[in-house]
C-alpha cells in the first residue's frame, strides 16, 4: 500500500494518523508513505480490535479545511459562498446570500426561503462565529427564514469566546480549540 501526503500550507497541522486493523491476517504490511514526493518515516501500530477515533482528527481536519477557506474581504462572492458551504450551513435547509460591501459594519445576510427544521430552535451561533473569525473584514452575520432572525457581530462572538473572533483568521490553533470544544460539548452531551 502507498500513501501520498502533499503537507497543507496551515501551520500547525502537519501531523498524520494512519491505523491498521487486522483481523484475519498475518501477512507482512508493506506500506510507504511519502510527504511532498520524499519518503517519510511512520510508526505502524497493528491491532485486533476496533480502534476509537476521539484524537483530535474531527476537528483538526475540519479546521485545516475551513482555515485554508479564510478570506480577506466579504466582497468574495464565491469564496463566501465556499466558506459557507463549508461551515455545513446548507443542513438548515435552501439560502441565498447577501453580501453587504458598499459601507461598514460589512455583512453576510443568508435568506433562508425553506428550511429543514423549525428556524427558533437552530443554533446558528456556531456557523456565525466561524464566518465572522474567518472572513477578516465581515462585521456581522444576519440569518432569517423572513419570520425569525439570528444575528451576531464580531464584537458579541468576541465577547462569548473571550479572545478576538479574528484570530480564527490568523492562528488556526485557535479555530481547532473552538471547534474542539464544540465537538467535546456536542459528543458529552
Amino acid at each position: 500500500m502507498r500513501i501520498e501526503y502533499t503537507d497543507a500550507e496551515t501551520p500547525g497541522v502537519t501531523d498524520y494518523h494512519i491505523y491498521q486493523v487486522d483481523y484475519s491476517t498475518t501477512a507482512k504490511v508493506q506500506l510507504d508513505v511519502l510527504v511532498d514526493g520524499k519518503k517519510a518515516d511512520y510508526k505502524l501500530t497493528r491491532s485486533t480490535e476496533p480502534l476509537m477515533f476521539m484524537e483530535s482528527i474531527p476537528w483538526r481536519n475540519e479546521a485545516a479545511n475551513l482555515y485554508k477557506l479564510r478570506l480577506d474581504y466579504v466582497g468574495d462572492n464565491s469564496g463566501v459562498s465556499r466558506l459557507v458551504q463549508a461551515t455545513g450551513l446548507e443542513f438548515a435547509g435552501d439560502y441565498t446570500l447577501e453580501l453587504k460591501t458598499s459601507e461598514k459594519p460589512y455583512g453576510l445576510k443568508l435568506n433562508y426561503s425553506r428550511v429543514n427544521d423549525k428556524f427558533e430552535i437552530i443554533d446558528f451561533s456556531q456557523y456565525s462565529t466561524e464566518l465572522l473569525g474567518l472572513i477578516k473584514n465581515l462585521d456581522y452575520v444576519e440569518i432569517t427564514d423572513g419570520k425569525s432572525t439570528h444575528r451576531l457581530t464580531a464584537a458579541e462572538a468576541s465577547k462569548a469566546l473571550a479572545h478576538d473572533v479574528k484570530e480564527f483568521g490568523t492562528d488556526p490553533s485557535k479555530l481547532e480549540d473552538y471547534l474542539k470544544s464544540l465537538y467535546e460539548k456536542y459528543t458529552n452531551d
